[in-house]
């Protein structure tokens, strides 16, 4: 079983993932609704986290800004996602984090500059 780590401010828009996954039976999944909440929970359980589900647009904070933090805490990979459609913003998340071993070719969309 993998340990995934929701941070996403909106529960409701993620709650039929997470009970998909939680029916499947291969993650363990935790929900976070905030930056600060997210980080808290990294800095105790970080070492355990095997994959992180980031909103780039959180209440609190910017999801890419706490993205220094977060790789502070764990080497799990991190999947950005958000409802922006605007792709100049998109592409320029990913040149910011843009490792391999953080962006792997098997989680980039087709927005990606990097195909």
């Amino acid at each position: 079983m993998y340990n995934l780590l929701i941070i996403d401010d909106d529960a409701y828009s993620v709650e039929t993932l997470i009970v998909w996954l939680d029916l499947d039976g291969a993650f363990n999944t935790t929900l976070e609704t905030s930056a600060k909440d997210g980080l808290s929970y990294l800095a105790e359980n970080g070492k355990d986290i095997d994959l992180i589900l980031l909103d780039l647009q959180l209440g609190d904070q910017n999801g890419l800004s706490i993205l220094p933090k977060i790789i502070k805490y764990t080497d799990a990979r991190i999947v950005i996602h958000s409802a922006m459609s605007d792709r100049g913003i998109m592409a320029d998340t990913l040149n910011k984090r843009s490792e391999e071993r953080r962006v792997g070719k098997e989680c980039r969309s087709r927005w990606s500059p990097y195909h």
